[in-house]
């Protein structure tokens, strides 16, 4: 049932970009008629987290229009936020080292809580992206060991995710049931729509850590209903979701949901998604296409035999025509020869 409503919403996602566009409409012109600095710096810091998921050049490009205001509000905002700001715009482009270098400009010490809960979450996202990325074995584990530390950096905060954070870590520590507790509590608050995703997309990889394939199939599939609805472009649960359908078998889905998280992937300019999508495609393109062409052959098979069944049909109905029309001919010749030998027969008497 999730499948299918999945598939409902993968076709008709152009209505939920449309309220997106009117959400960042309805800011642009709340910008329109602001002439505060500060009213200003605020919502295009609002602007920033709409786009960043979704278009990451416009989320770029609110980053940039902070930065001209800076000057008219130091000693209120913190020119660290613009930073970090920058760096996470920059690692979804798929821009690491540019990432790097603005988050190496960063002091930890000069930032009060927010500001720190929101630079842990850049560093652990940035070093995640390098892990996904790099193939390297002793470079990969580095970047995962990098990760984890910012991971628990995190939890040692008040951010609101901190305990979604805490919940990756006793997967990866292979306390797989512990996190599923952790992420049904989490659930029993009513948290916000982002963070229901970002939960049932860890309770996806607690589900892969303890081998149930289906559960984790039911966890990626609401991620991306959530992901979809929110019209987030930038998300990893649709093409892993696209992955284990591919290995049940189920090729239409797979090759239907992968062609959406390309075409998001470019949307968005995602370019860490749009490799993780590229990687995989060809196969399930390569097979969809088999499949296709196999499809076609026993379509056209069975026209071929319908035809010639057809044939033989008509065919038959015609010789059965002729030889009813042979079988009433005798039939009536026997009648006439009938009448004849009783007219004999009375002639004779």
């Amino acid at each position: 049932s999730l499948l299918k409503e999945l598939d409902a919403v993968v076709e008709n996602k152009h209505s939920y970009d449309a309220a997106k566009e009117a959400e960042i409409a309805g800011l642009k012109e709340r910008l329109l008629h602001s002439t505060d600095a500060k009213e200003q710096f605020d919502l295009y810091q609002d602007l920033f987290d709409t786009y960043l998921h979704y278009q990451a050049d416009s989320a770029l490009n609110c980053v940039e229009r902070k930065e001209t205001l800076f000057p008219q509000l130091q000693g209120i905002c913190k020119k660290e936020e613009l930073l970090i700001n920058y760096a996470e715009v920059m690692g979804v482009m798929g821009m690491y080292n540019e990432a790097a270098e603005l988050l190496k400009q960063v002091n930890p010490k000069d930032l009060d809580e927010a500001l720190l809960g929101y630079y842990y979450r850049t560093m652990r996202a940035y070093y995640g992206w390098l892990a996904d990325y790099t193939a390297y074995p002793p470079l990969k584990q580095e970047y995962q060991k990098k990760t984890q530390q910012y991971r628990d950096s995190i939890t040692l905060t008040n951010v609101t995710d901190r305990y979604i954070v805490e919940a990756e870590k006793y997967i990866i520590d292979g306390k797989a049931e512990k996190a599923i507790e952790m992420l049904n509590e989490l659930l029993s608050r009513n948290p916000e729509q982002r963070q229901q995703a970002f939960i049932h997309y860890t309770f996806s990889e607690a589900y892969k850590d303890r081998g149930e394939t289906d559960k984790q199939i039911s966890e990626l599939a609401q991620t991306a209903l959530l992901d979809l609805k929110s019209a987030t472009k930038e998300y990893a649960s649709l093409q892993k979701l696209a992955y284990l359908l591919y290995d049940k078998g189920d090729v239409d889905r797979a090759y239907k949901y992968l062609n959406c998280s390309m075409d998001d992937a470019v949307f968005c300019n995602a370019r860490l998604r749009f490799i993780e999508v590229a990687k995989f495609f060809p196969i399930i393109d390569k097979t969809y296409k088999l499949k296709e062409e196999r499809s076609k052959f026993i379509t056209r098979v069975m026209l071929v035999s319908v035809s010639l069944l057809s044939f033989f049909l008509i065919i038959a109905v015609f010789f059965l025509y002729r030889w009813m029309k042979k079988l009433s001919l005798m039939r009536e010749n026997l009648k006439e020869t009938n009448s004849r030998l009783k007219l004999t027969n009375e002639v004779l008497e």
